[in-house]
């Protein structure tokens, strides 16, 4: 996720609540990496630690879609589990909306 405003764990608590309400939310390394879970404990999205983006010209390279103009500075690792992929894109984008950022894929 590209974005200008940093994801804050209570910002994407607040987006996972709203679609999966009984989900749950797993942090390790002292909260750097959070998985997030279905009422039925189903992995659905795992997001890393937000970094700023110094050289965006290398971020441009490395994602498909990407605007022309990379001015979003901050770059939010999220990953999918494999399978069914719409819960955890779903999530994603729930998140990236509350920040104003874009979902893009790496290639």
């Amino acid at each position: 996720m590209l974005s200008d405003v940093m994801p804050s764990q209570e910002l994407q608590f607040g987006a996972a609540k709203g679609l999966h309400p009984n989900g749950q939310v797993a942090h390790f390394l002292d909260g750097a990496v959070l998985q997030y879970f279905d009422a039925e404990w189903c992995p659905l999205l795992t997001v890393y630690e937000t970094a700023p983006v110094f050289d965006s010209v290398g971020a441009r390279a490395s994602i498909r879609g990407a605007p022309a103009s990379l001015s979003l500075s901050l770059w939010t690792e999220m990953t999918v589990p494999a399978g069914e992929l719409a819960p955890g894109r779903e999530l994603a984008e729930r998140i990236a909306a509350a920040t104003a950022g874009v979902i893009r894929e790496r290639v």
